[in-house]
């Protein structure tokens, strides 16, 4: 089904190593996959789209094909996506699920020089890491509201989601596979990542408040 499909592939990419392949062998080894993804995989998402039973599985398999997409595009060095161009996409698909759960959105976004850009690795990670991030938002905290923050601070991105949910002692959180993940995508990219509970000493009283940073680029 869907998520065995994106668990194979999420599989199947975490083991290549590109460090023990010679550039040339990476780039041909990575078109190769590209072209299986697109042909193979994509493809049966495709299938499974017009052929979904219900709008649940539709929107699960549409959600997997964007998956596929989206590694394909970072499979791919040349690909630089704007800041700006990602921006409108992150919030596009955080409205739709903030809208479907009946959760207020804040957005709160510093304007971006238009040569400010994230290479593949980076947009995908990030992409990755705000998508988990909301999920658990979501389906643990219950919150009535979500601030994101997005701007430039000590010539670094700096990413700021808060929630005014359901909070527990983030020191205190075992380090399950969804965790882990997040701190391996952020290692990837050279970036950082915490959690911090809030409590009445703060402006939100409660919930809790994550921060990514990661060096500023420009192109």
């Amino acid at each position: 089904d869907v998520r065995f499909i994106e668990s194979a592939l999420a599989y199947a990419l975490n083991c290549i190593n590109w460090k023990n392949i010679r550039e040339d062998e990476a780039k041909q080894e990575r078109e190769r996959i590209t072209r299986d993804l697109h042909d193979d995989v994509g493809a049966l998402l495709l299938t499974l789209i017009h052929k979904a039973e219900s709008e649940e599985n539709t929107i699960l398999a549409k959600n997997a094909l964007k998956g596929v997409r989206d590694t394909i595009y970072s499979l791919r060095d040349d690909n630089f996506a704007t800041f700006n161009a990602t921006l409108s996409n992150w919030r596009e698909e955080i409205v739709q699920r903030t809208d479907a759960a009946q959760v207020k959105l804040l957005w709160n976004i510093d304007e971006f020089p238009d040569n400010y850009c994230l290479n593949p690795r980076q947009r995908i990670n990030l992409d990755r890491i705000l998508r988990e991030s909301i999920t658990n938002i979501l389906k643990h905290a219950h919150p009535q509201t979500i601030d994101i923050c997005i701007n430039e601070k000590d010539n670094k991105l700096q990413i700021i989601i808060i929630d005014d949910g359901i909070s527990s002692d983030s020191s205190q959180w075992q380090a399950n596979t969804g965790l882990c993940s997040l701190y391996a995508r952020a290692k990837e990219i050279k970036s950082d990542i915490n959690w911090e509970t809030l409590d009445v000493t703060s402006a939100w009283d409660k919930g809790t408040k994550l921060t990514i940073t990661l060096p500023y680029m420009e192109k």
